[in-house]
């Protein structure tokens, strides 16, 4: 699985930045500075986020990605796709996106979308029977979240 991911992200990527799954070195490169941008938390000692990072990879249907921009190497966009197996729906999956967040610097440039189109593909390389109707209403959600910024629309 993991090998689909990457092809899908090298196609994502430019020579401003490049995606990738998260990796251990980008605790280092400012993913909890990043993530403080979204919500307020607490940044998770280095073991936890290690061990937390460890079960994610061993999951195929939870992946973490980053962008790292190819100057600074610092992450500056990432983004959640995970799976669930439904109750409902004769059992079948439904894809959730979610922590889709872009650096304040660099918002209203596009990578936003890059982001959940990139975690829309992989979702349905991973042969998704549904794709939940909020996750398909992201790309929209999110465009008019961008507009309303933008113009300061409440």
């Amino acid at each position: 699985q993991r090998r689909v991911h990457g092809e899908v992200l090298k196609k994502y990527s430019t020579p401003e930045y490049t995606l990738h799954e998260l990796k251990p070195e980008d605790y280092d490169k400012g993913f909890f500075e990043l993530l403080g941008q979204l919500t307020a938390g607490n940044k998770l000692a280095k073991e936890e986020f290690l061990q937390i990072l460890n079960e994610t990879h061993q999951n195929p249907g939870h992946v973490i990605i980053v962008a790292e921009d190819t100057k600074s190497g610092k992450v500056i966009a990432a983004g959640t796709a995970f799976v669930e197996r439904k109750m409902i729906r004769g059992g079948s999956t439904a894809c959730h996106i979610e922590d889709v967040v872009v650096d304040r610097r660099l918002r209203g440039k596009g990578l936003g979308k890059v982001i959940l189109e990139a975690l829309l593909e992989i979702a349905s390389q991973l042969s998704l029977i549904h794709i939940s109707e909020p996750t398909r209403q992201a790309e929209i959600s999110y465009a008019v979240f961008c507009l309303k910024k933008k113009k300061h629309i409440s």
